[in-house]
């Protein structure tokens, strides 16, 4: 194709990036792209959320288990868009294949000893499928803004249901939570909410409005929650966005300080005293937390564990294998030391440990380059979020929003300038391989 008749392709490309999204699509199937895109994004959200909400009574009306629903519709999807793109894979399918080699070798362990079977199972089936849905919808063209949407709308489904299906065991501690479910998955999810608010709000005047309401609306239902870990990695992720998103290069110091300041007025709610349920951040914020704030909590000691353990056994333990000797040293049964890193050195050993380190880091540098449009930057922040979250509770299967969320990040290519006609990243993109091209969002 000549440069000339790329150049007339440009106008269309153009009012596709005003849309609100940078993410564009080069060489995807038309019906796959325009029709299904949207709806296939839904299901690595399913299969990553699916153990917070399915327990609701809510969704009694299921005839078979949420998860088990959502992974037939990953298969589904996954035959449809092979089918559809004639076994073309997205950039990107290289990297979670290196991930998850990594991952073998402690699981060759485990399958040796014939102990501890159902985390490696999981690993390998329900987190490996959640995270390679997550990156082929990312390869679509509504997949990305539909994976950011997708959470707000979650998050803000969460609010009826606290109000109808109240767990009655968390408010007796002062917390707000969901029958079925529990305070530290809904809190995530809320704390997303709130990130997707803020970050729409910051980002464009359209609905201006609406975003901050419904921001102040999500963090008060946080509070009310009391979980420590969401409203840590929210602070983290806003900050992390406000320094290092490209969409906010022009403006960064006014959005820096709207952000600081929308913390330190959350902050000083907090320690005022004036809700109860927000208790658990105040001792958190506090030096003194209350009575016994000064011993070491079980927390605390597995993952003094699992850092000895991970300097004392290069190859790891295996998956599980820490649960078998925090076991021993009598802090219970099925335990993690609620950080995924250190489960990852500690069980998974020092390969493990790289590959994880290569996955992150690859994947926050793409989602950095490519944060030039709204879409673009709140997938930023929501990489950021989702991993900041992972220090601070669940398992390396628990924290499947973690992976689909990096996941993304390889779905695009860097970002190449619009009116170069000339460009051959550009032209290569659209004419051979059908990968897609981050357009900024100003001619």
């Amino acid at each position: 194709m000549s440069s000339r008749a790329l150049a007339r392709r440009q106008p269309e490309r153009l009012s596709y990036a005003r849309e609100g999204t940078s993410i564009s699509s080069g060489g995807l199937d038309s019906g796959l792209d325009d029709s299904l895109s949207g709806t296939w994004a839904w299901v690595p959200l399913g299969l990553a959320l699916s153990g917070t909400i399915k327990g609701t009574p809510a969704l009694d009306w299921l005839p078979l288990d949420l998860t088990l629903i959502c992974a037939v519709a990953a298969l589904i999807f996954g035959a449809h868009y092979m089918a559809r793109q004639r076994g073309w894979l997205p950039p990107g399918i290289g990297a979670v294949v290196m991930l998850w080699g990594s991952f073998v070798p402690a699981a060759v362990m485990v399958a040796v000893s014939n102990e501890d079977l159902d985390k490696t199972l999981q690993l390998f089936t329900l987190t490996a499928v959640t995270t390679l849905t997550a990156l082929l919808a990312g390869a679509t063209r509504k997949g990305p803004k539909v994976w950011v949407t997708g959470q707000f709308l979650l998050a803000l489904l969460l609010i009826p249901l606290i109000a109808i299906f109240p767990d009655h065991s968390s408010a007796a501690r002062g917390q707000a939570s969901i029958e079925g479910s529990n305070t530290i998955g809904i809190g995530r999810l809320l704390g997303a909410g709130v990130l997707v608010a803020v970050a729409y709000a910051l980002v464009q005047r359209r609905h201006r409005l609406m975003f901050v309401g419904s921001g102040l609306v999500l963090a008060t239902t946080l509070l009310l929650v009391g979980n420590r870990a969401s409203f840590v990695s929210l602070v983290v992720a806003l900050v992390t966005t406000g320094l290092l998103a490209q969409r906010f290069a022009a403006q960064r110091i006014r959005i820096l300080f709207i952000i600081l300041g929308g913390v330190f007025v959350l902050i000083s709610l907090i320690l005022s005293g004036r809700l109860e349920a927000a208790g658990r951040l105040r001792a958190f914020l506090t030096p003194t937390g209350g009575p016994g704030s000064d011993s070491p909590t079980v927390r605390e000691q597995l993952l003094s564990v699992a850092v000895t353990q991970a300097w004392e056994s290069p190859l790891g333990l295996g998956w599980g294998g820490l649960s078998d000797l925090a076991d021993l040293r009598g802090l219970g049964e099925n335990v993690y030391p609620h950080n995924v890193p250190v489960e990852v050195v500690a069980e998974g050993g020092w390969i493990a440990a790289a590959g994880f380190l290569a996955f992150a880091v690859m994947a926050l540098v793409r989602l950095q380059r490519n944060s030039t449009s709204p879409v673009g930057a709140i997938l930023l922040a929501l990489a950021v979020y989702w991993l900041s979250a992972s220090l601070f509770s669940e398992d390396i299967n628990g924290n499947r929003m973690m992976w689909a969320s990096l996941a993304i990040g390889f779905a695009s290519l860097p970002p190449v300038r619009q009116g170069s006609a000339s460009n051959p990243r550009l032209s290569a993109s659209d004419r051979t391989t059908g990968s897609h091209a981050v357009v900024a969002s100003r001619a």
